[in-house]
């Protein structure tokens, strides 16, 4: 054996100790790959004349082992393991792509989905009516972790009022005096921040066909404080205009709100009850502000949001990619790839959400461990330093018989 061989042997050695030393201080390292180091034996070619058999190895291109690692409880709602095949796929600040097999998610001040290294996790807005699969974006709950309400503007009350009621002429309409009116219906209505407040209609009988009604609204000033409807005496239903408007404006603002009432379901008739008695429902538009409690991820890697309102939305989904070679995949960092070919510009990969074609499905609340096998690993490092030491031994041997050789001339 040559110095030469000798010394190839050597450095191969060394560096297939450092790779083993990297995977057994990465066994704790979250979706990390094994890092393979093949070596090839150096023969002569007609490029290389000065080259012999066995004038020693050389290293071959590292690979990578992307067989699944190990999974871990973390009990997490965010926390996200990819079960068969896949990789999330991530979006740094400069906008290039990574991809990973690491689940350990969060969200940031900015209420973007992130990574442990602040990388933006990629998904689909699942509050949109069109979505392409091709082309996911970072995923931002900054406008659903809150939703603004929607103010009320039509409210269609549905009952009967008695036209047998007792007349109210004595006196002037009180809201505190219940002998000045014979029936009120309490609502609630949405402002526009999607605040609740309170809508109580005083209904009046001035004639067995003819009411009044006085709007009276919570912490509001009304500028139509009444109004007259009339009622068919035979079939009981609306003569006058079915929607009447209440005009008002909060107190302290100067801007005037409106709010339709629709009459039309409202029955005035004859019967034994008198109207207070009679059962009043009520639909109204407009919704209230609400928060989200708690987040939630299912198996497809849909996000949902439960709100202190009870809903539930579906916010977005994670979008997965794959990889029919992963030859191209270049680690850039711990646990962390990106796809590298002849067209660098271009991503190669075939993206999609979790469970569609042959991407796998989601297992919240774990993470993908590394996928090194300590035992085999230790075994590995001390195969290549018992390998070490002989080559050493053998540089030892040949330098003392090239001694005594040249002592001896």
């Amino acid at each position: 054996m040559t110095y030469s061989s000798n010394v190839s042997g050597l450095n191969n050695t060394m560096s297939s100790i450092d790779m083993i030393g990297k995977n057994l201080s990465n066994i704790e390292t979250t979706g990390f790959k094994t890092e393979l180091l093949p070596f090839c034996d150096l023969f002569p070619n007609t490029y290389e004349k000065n080259l012999e058999i066995g004038m020693g190895s050389m290293k071959g291109k590292k690979y990578y082992n992307f067989d699944k690692g190990y999974m871990f409880k973390t009990n997490r709602t965010l926390d996200s393991a990819i079960y068969t095949n896949g990789f999330f796929r991530l979006q740094n600040v400069g906008d290039e792509i990574l991809y990973s097999k690491d689940g350990h998610f969060l969200l940031d001040k900015e209420y973007n989905l992130v990574n442990k290294k602040g990388f933006y996790v990629t998904g689909y807005d699942l509050t949109k009516k069109k979505l392409d699969f091709q082309n996911p974006h970072p995923i931002n709950l900054s406008k659903k972790i809150k939703i603004t309400g929607e103010p009320t503007t039509v409210i269609s009350i549905s009952t009967q009022i008695n036209s047998s009621d007792i007349v109210k002429f004595r006196h002037d309409f009180d809201p505190y005096n219940s002998l000045t009116y014979n029936r009120m219906i309490p609502i609630s209505a949405y402002d526009d921040t999607g605040g609740k407040y309170d809508i109580n209609l005083y209904f009046v009988k001035k004639t067995p066909s003819i009411w009044k009604i006085h709007p009276v609204l919570q912490n509001h000033r009304v500028y139509n404080k009444e109004f007259l409807v009339q009622f068919d005496t035979n079939s009981g239903k609306i003569l006058s205009k079915s929607y009447q408007d209440i005009i008002f404006n909060k107190f302290g603002e100067s801007e005037n709100r409106k709010i339709s009432i629709d009459l039309k379901n409202i029955i005035c008739k004859n019967f034994d009850n008198n109207s207070i008695n009679y059962p009043v429902s009520y639909k109204i538009n407009g919704k209230p502000s609400t928060s989200i409690t708690k987040l939630s991820l299912n198996k497809y890697g849909m996000l949902s949001g439960l709100y202190d309102d009870g809903s539930t939305i579906m916010l977005s989904q994670l979008a997965l990619t794959d990889f029919p070679n992963y030859s191209h995949l270049v680690p850039m960092g711990t646990g962390f790839w990106m796809y590298f070919d002849e067209d660098p510009e271009q991503e190669k990969g075939i993206i999609g959400p979790p469970g569609t074609g042959n991407f796998g499905t989601i297992k919240t609340g774990e993470i993908e461990g590394s996928n090194v096998n300590p035992e085999r690993e230790l075994i590995n490092m001390i195969m290549a330093q018992k390998n070490f030491e002989a080559l050493k031994q053998s540089i030892k041997s040949q330098n003392e018989m090239d001694h005594t050789l040249i002592n001896s001339i």
